[in-house]
């Protein structure tokens, strides 16, 4: 079908972004960070994160709502408890590398490298905060934070494993959204694409650092592989249940719709608005987004 093409296609693109991402940086030279950098990273970040946010919130959520009440009754909000489910278990994956990481005054793990959270210790007027995306880039090496040798870090820790499996049950949860879903999340996918674009360039860039060549592309690939498994395991549950509506499919759909509002609203959107730099440009790259995302969802049904 047409769905199934569509959800398969989205397979192989985000796994040839997380690849593509996750290998550039062996083949790019470090640099200082350009301003034009900043904007397009914020402008990246903010629109994924209106995006997201519309899909969870707008699409994805009431659909499994109303799937799981024709399922269960109205007697419990049982798509919401999903919903929340879901936005609980990523937080606590979150900030498990914390407990694995060691904290000083300087640096804070209190998330996975998606953007959770920033550095502020390191702002200045003429510096963008750097985040946990950018504290594992080769950027941030040079101000002394983060994954570095003489660092609370490295490769070979329990936090490094800890926050490698945040991403990897991050990615399966986006992938098991879009396949478990009956309409297709072109938003969605839009959204992940460039988000697991940039998380997949921030990986690439410690392990350069870190791995030996062998052992990144091994990472990497293990890591881009769990947005297309989850498509697959999503599409696998919606063909199979010939049409009815089928309980497991309504909750995934539902607790990936509480990952996609943690992300943007807990990850995304506090890393950015929480800097005033360009902040025109930030604001409307969510409402751009969201608009974006609302708009795809009415054309498509």
């Amino acid at each position: 079908s047409s769905n199934a093409t569509f959800k398969l296609s989205g397979a192989f693109i985000l796994f040839s972004i997380g690849v593509f991402g996750g290998l550039l940086p062996l083949v790019l030279k470090r640099g200082k960070i350009s301003q034009d950098r900043i904007k397009l990273k914020s402008a990246a970040n903010c629109g994924a994160a209106g995006i997201l946010f519309a899909t969870g919130m707008c699409h994805m959520l009431p659909e499994s709502a109303s799937e799981l009440t024709d399922i269960w009754g109205e007697k419990f909000p049982f798509g919401h408890i999903f919903c929340g489910i879901g936005f609980l278990i990523l937080m606590a994956i979150d900030h498990s590398s914390a407990i694995f990481a060691k904290n000083d005054s300087k640096t804070s793990y209190q998330a996975v490298s998606k953007g959770s959270y920033f550095e502020s210790s390191c702002s200045t007027d003429e510096e963008e905060p750097l985040s946990p995306l950018d504290i594992m880039s080769p950027v941030a090496h040079n101000h002394n934070h983060g994954f570095d040798s003489s660092g609370n870090m490295d490769a070979g820790s329990k936090g490094f494993f800890v926050l490698l499996f945040g991403l990897c049950v991050h990615s399966l949860m986006e992938g098991l959204g879009i396949g478990a879903t009956a309409t297709k999340l072109w938003g969605a996918v839009i959204a992940i694409i460039a988000h697991k674009g940039l998380i997949g360039y921030a990986l690439g860039s410690f392990l350069s650092d870190h791995k030996p060549i062998f052992e990144h592309i091994i990472i990497i690939c293990a890591f881009a592989s769990f947005s297309p498994f989850g498509i697959i395991l999503g599409l696998i549950m919606t063909e199979s249940s010939n049409g009815i509506q089928s309980p497991a499919s309504s909750i995934c759909v539902a607790i990936t719709a509480g990952t996609f509002l943690y992300v943007s609203s807990m990850e995304l959107m506090p890393t950015e608005l929480a800097n005033p730099k360009n902040m025109t440009i930030k604001l409307f790259s969510i409402l751009f987004g969201f608009g974006c995302a609302v708009a795809l969802g009415l054309a498509s049904g």
